[in-house]
């Protein structure tokens, strides 16, 4: 869009240039009394900017036939700046230093202040705008890092118009927190108050401020300025990554090659440009830091990994988790934003940080707030269950299945409780996995191999749905708990086991966390087969010859006497009566001649089944009334249902009241359910 806007103002101007000797319609107005730098110049107000204009041949650029908006400081704002920089006059300084700060003082295109107050995105403006960032000429220079040429982006100035604020119920502390030197006036850009409006020239608009605006850089820049933060410098630089950027080698034909810096972070502190999928969204995405001191970084790492003897010891993935537990993408927490919300981060974590007692310091660069803290985020992402896995290097495979599959995000909640099984590396792979791990900064490379077949995502979360339970409970490992693992298989943990239907495995290592367990077991708990509420009916026929033959009068049976099929529904509760009970309620419900014809068993069967809840003696639900396979007139029938104590209390139709308890008979896990033996049958 904008080579297209530049190429069409080219063509107007050679036009313009070619007409306007002859055609009055191109005749200059006799108020424009000439280009910006001529008029700036004809005030004699200005010295100091029009030396510097001079000095580095600025001048000749903003009297040329281009599109400008331009920001010329005082002569005092000048005088105060070259004392800043130790300079005695303009001359002191290099020419393209010069010639640099004041292209970060220009515009393209000619805004007036109406527009740019309001300024919401590209060419647009109103009374209500979403953003306060505006690009200015300024490009840093180019750059060596090793054997690469690095390209930075242009760069942004911060418009801050009482519009603006007004759109965010900000205040003066949300300018001057950043800018102490100059106060809010409801009319500033970067650390200067504009003193006068536009001023109008042939070729755009020129503006009056107190103060010189060194140029600013991204938020890597800013941080990498500050010795008191080079250890979360450091920690966020193992993530830089260099692109090949061939269209800004186009434009420098002086190397053969230019790269872009990334940073492969959940906010990319080296991008000016940053976006997102508004088609202008770069004028409003704007993002936070929080970067804490070196020695408030030491202090959390010698207390929370003590495994690792210094903080450049810590693995590459819990860099990244603290680093981005402490960079807000897309977030503009401004000091009164803090005190009014209780904002979260990415892993959940409150940012509740005080201006007064824990900010020791606040910058505002291109592209984001930077606070210097105090103290770190001790973040969920280690101390939910997500901790103890990351933490040792023994789960390094786990790992990074959980981070390449994303399994790992839905463990940051503290609200959410997980049991989570894990194995060591040395058991994956006697599974036959093992991991490539490509660019050390950019985890989705890494990939997860399994007999040397290399899995995809969907693979990954497959098997590990085996390994998760999200759950309300406290499961320690010793007291029996009952789970249902996101994969919906069925396990019982407790004495040290873990044990579900078709599979089971030894506790080897169990540790707690803020929101659930993580337990080490010594083999795969992933089920080979299917073990049904059927397949258990059906491998103990005799133990339940009473109901089988309920089953068989109701049609339920095939040619070999088994089971078809119990329930439509997955996920059910079967209260399975015993033969005397059995016995007992044939003798008092079921007429002597019944026969399948006269008698409807299918339903009397139906309602021994609860549809699509398994229940435990380990749960804690009040009573309610749960839904059966039993539909009366296209009504579901229900029975009323408490569990608490360690007792299932169920009360039938018919009031009749029936409690269970843990032991052999109850709590029969299967692959579609839970089975409890009954002494008495429910009945509708």
């Amino acid at each position: 869009m904008k080579k297209i806007m530049l190429l069409i103002a080219s063509a107007f101007l050679l036009m313009y240039g070619c007409e306007e000797e002859t055609d009055p319609h191109y005749k200059k107005p006799e108020w424009l009394n000439g280009p910006l730098f001529d008029q700036i110049k004809s005030t004699g107000k200005y010295d100091r900017f029009v030396k510097a204009a001079e000095h580095s041949g600025y001048d000749e650029f903003l009297n040329s036939r281009q599109m400008f908006t331009v920001f010329v400081p005082t002569n005092e704002a000048f005088d105060k700046y070259l004392g800043n920089v130790g300079a005695s006059s303009i001359k002191d300084l290099k020419k393209e230093e010069v010639y640099d700060l004041l292209e970060f003082h220009t515009l393209a295109n000619a805004w007036d202040s109406t527009k740019m107050g309001g300024k919401y995105s590209w060419g647009y403006w109103g009374d209500n705008p979403n953003n306060f960032r505006t690009e200015c000429l300024y490009k840093p220079d180019i750059y060596q890092k090793g054997n690469k040429h690095v390209s930075p982006q242009q760069t942004f100035l911060l418009v801050f118009s009482d519009s603006y604020f007004r759109n965010n119920a900000y205040s003066a502390v949300d300018y001057e927190t950043f800018y102490p030197e100059t106060d809010w006036t409801g009319y500033n850009i970067n650390n200067a108050a504009i003193l006068k409006k536009e001023k109008t020239a042939e070729n755009g608009f020129y503006y009056v401020i107190d103060h010189v605006m060194p140029p600013t850089t991204t938020a890597d820049h800013v941080i990498d300025e500050h010795d008191e933060f080079s250890l979360f410098k450091s920690m966020a630089d193992r993530f830089i990554q260099y692109e090949n950027f061939p269209e800004a080698a186009e434009e420098n034909e002086q190397y053969d090659s230019l790269y872009q810096k990334s940073y492969a972070l959940n906010f990319d502190m080296a991008d000016d440009w940053i976006s997102d999928n508004d088609p202008n969204g770069y004028f409003h995405v704007y993002n936070t830091a929080f970067v804490p001191t070196n020695a408030s970084i030491e202090s959390y790492f010698a207390d929370q990994f003590p495994a690792f003897p210094s903080v450049e010891d810590v693995p590459n993935i819990l860099a990244k988790y603290f680093v981005e537990a402490h960079l807000q993408p897309n977030k503009k927490y401004f000091p009164s934003v803090l005190n009014r919300e209780n904002p979260l981060n990415d892993f959940s974590d409150p940012i509740d940080y005080e201006l007064s007692s824990d900010i020791i310091s606040a910058e505002l660069s291109s592209n984001a707030i930077i606070y210097g803290v105090n103290r770190v985020i001790n973040s969920n992402a280690f101390q939910t269950v997500s901790g103890p896995i990351i933490k040792n290097p023994d789960y390094r495979i786990f790992t990074m299945m959980l981070e390449i599959s994303g399994e790992i995000n839905s463990f940051f909640k503290q609200e959410i409780g997980h049991v989570v099984f894990v194995l060591s590396n040395q058991k994956l792979s006697d599974l036959g996995f093992n991991y490539y791990q490509g660019d050390p900064t950019d985890f989705s490379d890494d990939r997860i191999y399994r007999n040397n077949e290399e899995l995809t995502k969907e693979e990954i979360k497959s098997f590990l749905e085996n390994y998760v339970s999200i759950t309300s409970k406290e499961v320690d490992g010793q007291q029996d708990r009952f789970i249902k693992t996101k994969s919906d298989e069925y396990f019982q943990v407790g004495g040290g086991q873990v044990n579900g239907p078709v599979s089971g495995a030894e506790i080897t290592d169990a540790y707690e966390s803020s929101n659930g367990t993580v337990f080490e077991l010594d083999q795969d708990i992933t089920p080979q087969s299917e073990y049904t509420i059927e397949d258990y009916l059906n491998s103990h026929k005799s133990q339940y010859s009473e109901f089988m033959a309920l089953c068989d009068s109701a049609g339920m049976l095939n040619d070999q006497g088994e089971v078809k099929k119990i329930s439509v529904f997955s996920g059910v509760t079967l209260l399975l009566p015993n033969n005397d009970a059995v016995t007992a309620m044939k003798n008092d419900h079921i007429p002597d001649d019944a026969t399948s014809e006269t008698y409807d068993y299918k339903s009397l069967i139906n309602y021994m089944v609860i549809s699509e809840k398994v229940l435990f003696t380990d749960q804690h639900i009040d009573q309610a009334s749960y839904g059966t396979d039993l539909f009366v007139e296209g009504s579901r029938k229900g029975i009323t249902v408490s569990v608490g104590n360690e007792k299932i209390n169920l009360t039938d139709h018919q009031g009749q009241q029936i409690n269970i308890t843990p032991g052999p008979t109850s709590n029969i896990l299967t692959s579609n359910g839970v089975v409890h033996v009954t002494d008495e049958a429910v009945l509708y």
